[in-house]
């Protein structure tokens, strides 16, 4: 709020859009996620368990005591373990890298982007362009 009002005292215009990503747990890709916890400095046998942790996983639907085959699970972080969240954070965490906005802010799987600009119509600009860099 402080950085949102300091632009409007100052004759800015701003405007958050703000974003959910949808099923955000189920989008976490295991080799990517293997790979940025190397590049983070994880190594041997904690990488190794992490890699385990997220692969390896089977899904099953059980509908009124009947349960359907088990189904192999490639994607995700464990929702309601203790380590999932913490994953999906450490997935999102380099998202300023690559939209530039003046104020981004995440949430578990919410982001908020803060976008001023002095003119209206560059501020559209602005949000028209980090609303398209979201969407990729």
């Amino acid at each position: 709020m402080e950085c949102i009002n300091k632009e409007l005292d100052g004759g800015a215009h701003v405007a958050g859009p703000f974003f959910d990503l949808s099923r955000a747990f189920d989008t976490v890709s295991i080799c990517f996620m293997v790979d940025k916890l190397f590049q983070m400095g994880v190594r041997g046998n904690l990488l190794n368990w992490l890699q385990s942790f997220m692969s390896h996983r089977k899904l099953n639907i059980n509908i009124s005591g009947n349960r359907s085959a088990d189904y192999d699970v490639n994607l995700g972080a464990a929702q309601g373990s203790v380590l999932g969240p913490i994953l999906f954070l450490i997935f999102v965490n380099d998202m300023s890298l690559y939209v530039k906005p003046d104020l981004l802010m995440n949430f578990a799987d919410d982001t908020a982007v803060v976008r001023s600009a002095e003119i209206p119509d560059q501020l559209q600009t602005k949000i028209e362009r980090v609303t398209a860099q979201m969407a990729r």
